[in-house]
């Protein structure tokens, strides 16, 4: 994780390819998979 301040907040950002994998593509799939069920089901 890269970590660093931006306009006092806060900011963590995945460092390493497995971080994106987890912390921002299988949520994201979620997210998409949820909203296809909920439109289509």
């Amino acid at each position: 994780m890269k970590s660093f301040v931006w306009k006092g907040i806060p900011v963590n950002i995945p460092d390493t390819r497995t971080e994106w994998i987890f912390l921002v593509y299988v949520p994201l799939a979620f997210v998409v998979l949820s909203l296809a069920a909920a439109i289509f089901f």
